[in-house]
């Protein structure tokens, strides 16, 4: 029985995955849904921003509106996928990107060009302009970029077993 709010936030914390495991499900999460995938990029942006100190109310309104003028995007390009493994790997979160329609790639069924990347760095989007410093991608940099992701989702989806209800 709950009576305290000591015991709800213990309740709670029970039932939740410690950092390390949400992080390492996080880096291997497989996101098929556009929507999803736009939700996941836009918060962890919001992180980012956050962390390097230069975030305000007002830019998180207008990075949750900005939602309506981006697609999610492939970074490595769709290939011939034939089991399900391979088809997981395509739709891991390390290999989704927002892309503003003004400056949309549209590489999806085509290898990831040098000239894409020229594109990339007109990006408002953080998260998105980091991919074009990166001179190869590959399944490995992909899990990289997973993890990184990964990290950035601990600190945006916490539950900080300090908070006073």
């Amino acid at each position: 029985m709950i009576s305290t709010a000591d015991s709800a936030r213990n309740q709670i914390a029970s039932l939740l995955s410690p950092d390390e495991a949400f992080c390492d499900d996080f880096a291997k999460h497989s996101e098929s849904k556009g929507s999803r995938v736009q939700y996941f990029l836009t918060e962890l942006e919001a992180t980012l921003r956050a962390s390097q100190g230069q975030f305000s109310r007002d830019d998180y309104k207008s990075l949750r509106s900005f939602s309506e003028t981006v697609s999610p995007d492939f970074i490595l390009p769709r290939a011939e996928v034939a089991t399900d493994e391979e088809i997981a790997e395509f739709y891991r979160l390390g290999n989704r990107i927002l892309i503003e329609d003004a400056i949309a790639v549209g590489h999806e069924d085509e290898p990831f060009l040098p000239e894409h990347r020229n594109l990339l760095e007109q990006s408002s989007l953080r998260l998105t302009k980091e991919i074009a410093c990166d001179v190869n991608w590959s399944v490995e940099s992909i899990h990289a970029r997973g993890l990184r992701l990964a990290k950035l989702a601990v600190n945006t989806w916490t539950f900080s077993r300090t908070i006073n209800f």
